[in-house]
């Protein structure tokens, strides 16, 4: 099972990255509402667990609501629910 720590890590990444994948807006006005599904092997098992990243806000210049779940042989082993509001106040 993966530990809190790295689980936090692995979200952290996966926004990251699915963010840059996915261009912003031209006026940066409009609502964000994405999935992201990915499988990927993080237990070493040969199977694939599903990662799945949900992320919201009312614009690219807002904070972002996003929730994380990790499944493994149909059983959800993480999941984690965030609110940027406080992290964005830094910036």
């Amino acid at each position: 099972m993966m530990t809190s720590k790295g689980a936090s890590a692995l979200c952290c990444t996966i926004i990251g990255f699915s963010m840059l994948a996915c261009p912003a807006p031209k006026d940066g006005f409009n609502k964000i509402d994405r999935t992201i599904i990915r499988r990927v092997d993080l237990t070493h098992d040969a199977k694939p667990e599903k990662i799945v990243l949900h992320v919201t806000g009312n614009n690219i210049r807002s904070p972002f609501i996003w929730t994380i779940e990790i499944y493994s042989h149909g059983k959800r082993i993480f999941y984690k629910k965030r609110d940027d509001s406080i992290l964005d106040a830094n910036f």
